[in-house]
């Protein structure tokens, strides 16, 4: 009869073994590394960990500094713009790179441009297929801020225009006045694409 019981208890050790794994043993690894990405819900730019999201995927060189999603080329899926700083320099260079989001809820890598952003970078704002970075340039009692804005057409992203607003500092009480603004469009730089922009 014990004999029994201990055929019985070693037949319940073996099933309840089955399908894990040993500490020695370590799951295989997915063959496409952006699944390490989480999947990116349509339209929560706010709610993602954007750092998580993008990092897997970025050029080693790169250091994240800043994301901005949404979705810019208007397929449904959230996409990233991402500021970088380079690890290798100590210039204020800021390489951007785009990603697009895709169905299976993580990120294609599409272009970079080392060109677009340096000091004074602020944020970027997005407005339907049109996307800008803002930088503030100067000093306390004369500044610059500055716009650079692009397009997505077709899933290609092209510059679409410059805007520089020139401000003087009298009165702090009243802030800047604006002195001169500057507006240069895509034909001035003879319509280049976004990776080819300076």
């Amino acid at each position: 009869m014990r004999a029994i019981i201990l055929v019985f208890h070693l037949f319940l050790a073996i099933i309840s073994s089955c399908g894990q794994t040993t500490q020695n043993e370590k799951p295989p690894l997915s063959k496409n590394p952006k699944t390490l990405v989480p999947e990116v819900p349509k339209n929560s730019s706010d709610k993602i960990n954007s750092k998580v999201q993008v990092y897997e995927i970025l050029p080693r060189e790169l250091n994240l500094e800043y994301v901005k999603k949404a979705d810019i080329n208007l397929d449904g899926y959230t996409d990233a713009i991402v500021v970088c700083s380079r690890k290798d320099s100590l210039n204020s260079t800021r390489p951007v790179v785009i990603f697009y989001g895709n169905s299976e809820g993580d990120y294609d890598y599409i272009e970079r441009n080392d060109h677009i952003i340096c000091d004074g970078f602020q944020k970027i704002v997005v407005t339907k297929n049109y996307f800008t970075f803002e930088s503030r340039i100067g000093t306390k009692m004369d500044y610059s801020l500055i716009y650079k804005t692009f397009i997505v057409k077709e899933d290609s992203i092209y510059f679409h225009r410059y805007d520089e607003e020139i401000y003087s500092v009298y009165d702090y009480d009243k802030g800047g006045k604006l002195d001169e603004k500057i507006t240069k469009r895509a034909e001035e730089y003879d319509y280049p694409s976004f990776k080819e922009y300076k």
